[in-house]
């Protein structure tokens, strides 16, 4: 896995070259992961955009089943909900693209910050295994600590020299070591999963402000409503339980990551709001979903220089080109004169059959 790790750990010590302090250098690392991952969260907010536009449409389809909760008529609303969709080229799995990619990112730097030694001090794993003999400890991060209280120790390491002390990373803040685990209890560590438990549920409610909302979640019933309400906090809880576990610098990044994203996501409404739509353009939706045409315009005028066609009711040729003639003085004589009905030559018959030709 060091073919993933050394690149994380080389853009960490990057941004702690001019931090001088993992916790800052974690900021810097989450907003350059922001910017990295710019390309597919526009490309998600477009998606919610394309969703956004199908509203009208969505809230008709809703109204029509609006009456039916049997199972057959929520099947049938779900279904045309979902060919909408498809016909309009909205992707509802493409907002979970960012979110599976930053979940590796999570658990990379998690290793990364767990073997200190390994990837930030770039410290061989001959010398690594020996300095942990030498500790008694397996766990890189105690070592680290040990290493910092008591240096003349490992000094007779091969491989150890003075500048060790130097290239070892702090995740001090305040004094706060950040490199530990937080534990139930009394100690200031669990300030940072109260902290975890706050942002991301504060963060939680500003993306849904800032988010689209379809009709089916704004028309959901209470038994619905509740079940969201209480995933509002399972994430958040879910969160703080995940910060037990791991050092409570990377509960201090995923704070990160949840106040950059609330940024973003409000600057995105801010240069690309959402749409909004009148009462006529739902009314408009509803005839277009129920299959009723929409009310035809008002006749157009003829075109007064289209050529005329004479009608077969007219019997008397001489006397309806003579009202042509009379009603268009002013216009194209070719046209006039195309619309004149010429007489035709009839043959004069013998009234009687005995009579000649």
């Amino acid at each position: 896995m060091d073919i993933i790790y050394k690149p994380i750990a080389l853009l960490l010590k990057f941004c702690y070259s001019f931090t001088f302090n993992y916790a800052l250098a974690l900021l810097v690392f989450a907003l350059i992961v922001k910017i990295i991952l710019l390309p597919l969260s526009i490309k998600q907010y477009k998606n919610s955009l394309k969703q956004a536009s199908l509203k009208p449409r969505e809230t008709a389809i809703m109204n029509k089943y609006r009456g039916r909760n049997d199972r057959a008529g929520r099947e049938k609303r779900q279904m045309e909900i979902q060919q909408l969709y498809k016909s309009e080229g909205y992707n509802q799995l493409a907002g979970c693209l960012p979110l599976l990619i930053q979940l590796p990112i999570i658990l990379l730097i998690y290793n990364v910050i767990r073997q200190p030694l390994t990837y930030l001090c770039s410290l061989e794993a001959g010398v690594v295994a020996k300095i942990k003999e030498v500790a008694g400890s397996a766990d890189e991060i105690a070592v680290l600590t040990d290493i910092k209280a008591n240096f003349a120790k490992y000094s007779g390491v091969e491989g150890v020299g003075e500048d060790l002390l130097g290239r070892l990373p702090n995740f001090s803040v305040f004094g706060i070591d950040l490199a530990q685990t937080p534990k139930l209890g009394v100690n200031i560590l669990i300030i940072i999963p109260l902290l975890t438990f706050c942002f991301v549920f504060l963060s939680t409610k500003l993306m849904k402000k800032f988010s689209y909302q379809s009709p089916q979640t704004q028309m959901a019933g209470e038994d619905v409503k509740i079940s969201m309400g209480i995933m509002d906090f399972m994430l958040p809880a879910f969160s703080t339980f995940i910060t037990f576990g791991v050092p409570a610098v990377i509960g201090v990044y995923w704070i990160y990551q949840n106040l950059l994203g609330v940024l973003q996501q409000f600057i995105f409404t801010r240069v690309k709001p959402f749409p909004v739509f009148t009462e006529e353009d739902y009314k408009e939706a509803e005839r277009l979903i129920r299959g009723k045409k929409k009310k035809r315009p008002e006749k157009m005028f003829k075109d007064p220089d289209r050529p005329r066609v004479r009608s077969l009711h007219h019997i008397d040729d001489e006397e309806y080109n003579a009202k042509v003639v009379d009603k268009e003085p002013d216009n194209d004589k070719t046209k006039v004169q195309d619309s004149l009905i010429k007489p035709v030559a009839m043959k004069d018959y013998p009234r009687d059959k005995t009579e000649k030709k």
